[in-house]
């Protein structure tokens, strides 16, 4: 069991090395095409085709935006009011658990269940 657990942290720790130096590389290569657009572009070089893509990530302040957003014309309000489905993990279980043939067969033709992939986090026990 210790031989596992210790191939996977010097793995982990492989891994978090070797995507430390592929993101030094990449910008690295970024600096080096001027790649400067936000977006998607592709640069040949020495036989290589290389596709850099850039862009930003955005966050809303809900309560911010709540206050504000009446003062916005509608054609440059940036954010885009959405209803979301969420399938919720408990109330699967406790289907699973409690409702009868004929309910748990009308929700397994609206909702698909398939095994995550295997996640392992090692830590030193303390």
């Amino acid at each position: 069991m210790r031989e596992l657990i210790e191939g996977i942290k010097e793995a982990n720790r492989k891994i978090n090395l070797l995507s430390e130096k592929k993101a030094e590389l990449e910008e690295a290569l970024a600096k080096e095409f001027h790649h400067d657009v936000d977006g998607s572009k592709t640069y040949h070089a020495d036989g290589y085709k290389v596709t850099l893509t850039t862009g930003y990530n955005y966050s809303l302040d809900k309560g911010k935006y709540h206050e504000l957003h009446d003062q916005l014309p509608d054609k440059l309000n940036p954010v885009t009011e959405k209803i979301i489905y969420e399938v919720s993990p408990t109330a699967i279980k406790n289907a699973e658990k409690f409702a009868d043939a004929k309910i748990m067969g009308i929700i397994s033709s609206f909702v698909s269940k398939k095994p995550k992939k295997l996640h392992v986090k090692v830590e030193e026990e303390k």
